[in-house]
């Protein structure tokens, strides 16, 4: 696909609770960006393979094809507005998100704007980043000591880190088995 001009947004189903999100089929989706040219395709297209990245099919300047998460932003679980639950192994989605970050970086982009509202999570119980259009383009200047990759992780990632650490917080507080009791749905 070249451009917009060449879909008929009328004739498909438009889903998703914020945004011009449409669903082509079971498997993909279109996302139209109107306020302004974007460039999370570029983006996303930048990260595949790391863990959390749904797949990009196409994308141009205004618009992009991806993979179709069926599941909700982490806002409705959240709040116990979703129709599914998961069981998340804990050790495992801290490691995705530190190779997710570390990818990133690595990838040339620092994740910023990484909060409920923009990272979904799907009935296959995967974490799927949505919205990647505050990521911020690096350098190999840009992180060029620990030190600075971690004023980075600390601004940019501070969610993150942030929940990683209250979890443990609780965990040696509270102990591993009533952590586990309070967070199994």
């Amino acid at each position: 696909m070249q451009s917009l001009n060449e879909i008929d947004l009328s004739k498909l189903e438009k889903i998703g609770k914020t945004g011009n999100v449409y669903a082509l089929n079971d498997e993909q989706i279109l996302k139209v960006f109107t306020s302004e040219k974007s460039n999370s395709g570029k983006i996303l297209n930048d990260l595949q393979g790391l863990p959390f990245v749904p797949k990009i099919y196409e994308y141009g300047e205004d618009w992009l094809i991806m993979q179709r998460i069926k599941g909700n932003i982490l806002w409705f679980h959240q709040k116990g507005f979703s129709w599914f639950n998961v069981k998340l192994n804990y050790k495992e989605h801290k490691k995705n998100t530190l190779d997710f970050i570390d990818g990133s970086i690595a990838k040339g982009w620092m994740p910023e704007g990484l909060h409920q509202f923009n990272v979904m999570m799907g009935e296959d119980g995967k974490l799927y980043v949505c919205d990647v259009g505050r990521f911020i383009k690096i350098d190999g200047e840009t992180v060029s000591t620990k030190n600075e990759y971690q004023k980075l992780l600390l601004g940019y990632c501070r969610g993150i880190n942030q929940a990683y650490d209250t979890i443990e917080s609780r965990i040696e507080l509270l102990g591993k088995e009533k952590m586990l009791e309070i967070c199994t749905p």
